[in-house]
């Protein structure tokens, strides 16, 4: 017998109203799941937001989901109300995301805030956190509209307001490629000028040129940990991850949001190419899934459409027998349907993941969020984390290559 597992970086807060039974977390032993990861929460709703808001959690697994429900809440202290009338079958921590609040209040602007906008996110967080949503503040910074904030403007301030509260500070990074190591550093920068503990997501070494560099982060991660600041991270135990198709766009590409900017400039044949160069040749400021993994290593998970003869398929298999070039392929999938898909990437290497999991500062996260692969009205591919994580780390981890013991310590330095 164990205790129930802590999922410590879910994403069940998109899922938890239509499959409250949780199964997939559920079947492995999670009882408690750290959601509004990555920047991403269902509230607060600012008056103008709700649709750009929507649209944006579309984006991600299982897409399509915001059709399901019917936002009759504005915060997240009466989402959770709501989530209480229907019993789930785990315990939830909240953590209110950045992109949230941007969204509430500024849309989907390339942009700093203004003293007042800025002001009203400050607002919202600390309504939020005084209702309840004592877990912290999460940031999506390698996505858009989180990506557009400045460190020390927008997200330290922030940052700042959850300090009052006992908070942390969880952030998908900037970076995970070629930038990771800046990207580290900005994450401990802001938890030590906020004064708050500081969460790393899924924390990893992205694509073949950065696999070794988790020696590096670990040193840079632990030598603030001897500074006296608390960072931490979560990992999973997979060498693949999953997030949105669109996401491989540049940042310029995604302003507007979904239907207001990024699918636009893709249907325009002379904005398309631009992107598609800056993509393959390795032009687009910040991380480049396609250039740093290839076409071949990006996998269609998941489409609104349910389009079954290219889930689980790459975008270079899905090309070559369609006669066709990768970048088209991509283009077009996302065009019909209209910005809803998931994708597979392959992107990490297993000795970085052994050196991440054998660490004291490390958790367990599935990055997922809680139903079977396939199950449900929506479908499609989902990761093998959404069912496997927990059993995956005691089997692979703890009783194959020893790496941690079956009570979570490391064993191996």
């Amino acid at each position: 017998m164990v205790p129930g597992f802590i999922d410590m970086h879910s994403h069940s807060d998109n899922t938890i109203l239509i499959y409250p039974e949780s199964s997939s977390k559920i079947r492995q032993g999670v009882t408690t799941e750290v959601v509004g990861n990555c920047g991403v929460s269902m509230a607060p709703v600012g008056k103008d937001g709700l649709e750009l808001l929507k649209k944006f959690v579309d984006q991600y697994f299982p897409p399509g989901l915001s059709y399901l429900l019917d936002w009759n809440w504005r915060s997240l202290r009466d989402y959770y109300r709501i989530v209480e009338t229907v019993k789930p079958a785990v315990n939830l921590v909240p953590l209110v995301g950045h992109h949230t609040l941007r969204i509430a209040v500024m849309g989907f602007e390339a942009r700093d805030p203004t003293d007042s906008e800025l002001n009203e996110m400050k607002k919202l967080l600390e309504e939020e956190m005084q209702n309840g949503m004592w877990g912290g503040l999460s940031t999506g910074l390698f996505y858009a509209p989180g990506s557009y904030a400045k460190t020390g403007g927008e997200v330290i301030e922030l940052a700042k307001v959850v300090r009052r509260y006992g908070g942390i500070y969880a952030s998908h990074i900037r970076d995970e490629a070629r930038g990771v190591l800046s990207a580290i550093e900005e994450a401990i920068r802001i938890g030590r000028e906020a004064g708050v503990s500081v969460q790393i997501s899924h924390i990893k070494a992205m694509g073949k040129a950065q696999w070794g560099l988790s020696t590096r982060i670990i040193g840079i991660i632990n030598e603030a940990r001897m500074e006296g600041l608390d960072v931490h991270a979560d990992v999973y135990p997979y060498d693949a991850g999953q997030t949105a198709l669109l996401q491989a766009l540049p940042d310029w590409a995604k302003e507007g949001g979904t239907d207001g900017g990024a699918l636009g400039r893709l249907m325009n044949d002379e904005v398309a190419e631009k992107i598609r160069v800056e993509m393959e040749e390795g032009k687009m400021k910040g991380q480049n899934f396609v250039y740093e993994l290839g076409w071949e290593n990006i996998i269609i998970a998941a489409t609104e459409l349910g389009e079954r003869d290219i889930e689980g398929k790459s975008i270079r298999e899905i090309a070559g027998r369609e006669g066709k070039r990768p970048f088209d392929v991509f283009r077009e999938v996302l065009i019909r349907n209209r910005g809803n898909v998931s994708m597979i990437i392959r992107a990490m290497s297993e000795d970085d993941i052994v050196n991440f999991i054998k660490q004291d500062f490390i958790y367990i996260g599935s990055d997922q969020n809680g139903i079977r692969p396939g199950y449900g009205p929506l479908g499609g591919k989902q990761h093998p984390r959404a069912y496997g994580t927990f059993p995956r780390v005691i089997r692979r981890y703890a009783l194959e290559k020893g790496v941690i013991s079956l009570g979570g310590r490391p064993l191996q330095k």
